[in-house]
């Protein structure tokens, strides 16, 4: 959804991704990206999420892939598994995905920054949010009492 989100509004397209236990990552094909920028992206990802818009998995044969508007193209000619999320993204992918994007629950963007000609975005989703949000609010918490004792 967040690949598809900064291609759709910004033209961003993703060039590679990593989904690591706590944190994930993706690769932006940009060589800036600005604040205002990932909050309209965070934003409207999170809309989608509160939306609970069903996600369908599905088989299809190379012939039926013409239906569909994927977002890129694909690896594979045979056993070709789509990922759809209705009027928002069409994307082969052979990964887990939840029933609907409200299973989600929530995305943040945690911070960007330039990695070789690109900018790699870093996110957390679901519980992590929340978990990052405490680290956050627990260390302003630290900071203002180690200002206030000075």
């Amino acid at each position: 959804m967040l690949s598809a989100t900064f291609e759709d509004v910004f033209g961003y397209k993703t060039v590679s991704f990593h989904l690591g236990k706590d944190i994930c990552s993706i690769d932006l094909d940009t060589k800036n990206l600005i604040r205002e920028e990932a909050s309209v992206i965070e934003q409207r990802v999170n809309l989608v999420i509160q939306e609970n818009r069903s996600i369908e998995t599905k088989w299809v044969t190379k012939d039926e892939l013409s239906d569909y508007n994927l977002r890129k193209k694909l690896s594979v000619t045979e056993n070709i598994r789509l990922v759809i999320i209705d009027q928002f993204d069409y994307n082969g992918c052979g990964g887990t995905h939840p029933d609907s994007t409200g299973q989600i629950g929530a995305l943040k963007i945690l911070h960007w920054k330039k990695q070789r000609k690109k900018i790699r975005v870093y996110i957390v989703g679901g519980s992590r949010v929340f978990k990052q949000q405490m680290v956050v609010f627990t260390l302003r918490m630290i900071m203002g009492y180690l200002k206030r004792i000075g």
